[in-house]
């Protein structure tokens, strides 16, 4: 767990420059390609990528590894919105190799992405084998530092921090060892230990397991209007730190607008007791109007 500890803290201290310890050691991600019949898999796959990346881009930063076969970005069937991730083929294997030692977790059009081998067998993805879930993490590991930090305990298949829309961690995340035997063994080893300065709870992954992150945020709503930026701060600040706060300013056309929302809505809840009369007078209208049509008819 030392080693693993150390890992962490380095990759936090600025580790992201360098190269994945499991990969250069021939343990991580970049050992072992998938095998197909007798033939080895050239096959990546690149996620995390920012919407507006492009397969040209892709190309420019992958045919420096070797000879590409094709590139394809994964779209949305209607919107053609890019998905974030896209597959990349090689036409040898120890190119595809040395991609994933030199370009995993690189940025590529400002973001860092993910490069691994494509897993077509289902086996593992369906059975999870080999899958573990990682909770409390510290808001400063990213992905390089979780596959820093667990690479040492076995080959890696995939592994990800879960981030949200912002990219900021949500305090957990997943890394998929090739065997069982890997994935027990770090459990064993890494759970309830201190990484990043705080107690991980390591434990295998269960197909429909859902994970509680820590959340932190607040909504807060029919803020007094007459409240600005301090008044508001002030008032949660005595229960803790408040790392952001916003409060949104309403204009005088908006306030008129809930004004007359909420006239309305007291109109509606009025007593019931007031409809029959309503009814009385719209049926007498309706007669006299009746009568005087009859006088001008004869």
């Amino acid at each position: 767990m030392d080693a693993a500890t150390a890992n962490a803290n380095t990759g936090m201290n600025g580790g992201a420059n360098m190269p994945a310890q499991g990969a250069a050691t021939g343990t991580g991600a970049g050992s072992g390609a998938p095998m197909y019949g007798n033939v080895r898999s050239a096959s990546l796959y690149v996620g995390d990528l920012a919407p507006s990346t492009t397969e040209s881009q892709l190309f420019e930063a992958f045919s420096q590894i070797g000879k590409i076969q094709s590139i394809r970005i994964l779209r949305d069937a209607i919107t053609r919105q890019s998905l974030g991730y896209a597959y990349v083929n090689y036409y040898d294997t120890m190119d595809a190799e040395r991609a994933i030692d030199v370009l995993n977790f690189q940025p590529i059009n400002g973001r860092p992405c993910r490069v691994m081998w494509v897993q077509r067998d289902p086996y593992l993805r369906k059975t999870g084998v080999g899958n573990i879930v990682i909770k409390n993490l510290h808001p400063t590991i990213d992905n390089k530092t979780l596959f820093d930090t667990f690479s040492v305990f076995g080959n890696i298949l995939s592994c990800k921090v879960v981030t949200d829309e912002h990219g900021q961690s949500r305090g957990f995340g997943f890394v998929h060892f090739d065997s069982e035997a890997s994935a027990q063994g770090c459990i064993a080893d890494v759970n309830g230990k201190i990484i990043g300065g705080q107690e991980v709870v390591v434990e295998p992954f269960k197909r429909g397991h859902k994970v509680e992150a820590l959340w932190t945020n607040l909504y807060v709503k029919n803020v007094p209007l007459d409240w600005d930026d301090a008044r508001f701060k002030s008032e949660f600040e005595k229960y803790g730190e408040i790392t952001s706060a916003v409060l949104r300013k309403v204009d005088e056309s908006e306030r008129e607008r809930r004004r007359r929302r909420r006239r309305r809505r007291r109109s509606r809840n009025q007593p019931c007791s007031q409809a029959p009369r309503t009814g009385v007078l719209a049926s007498s209208t309706s007669s006299s109007t009746r009568q005087r049509r009859r006088r001008w008819r004869r």
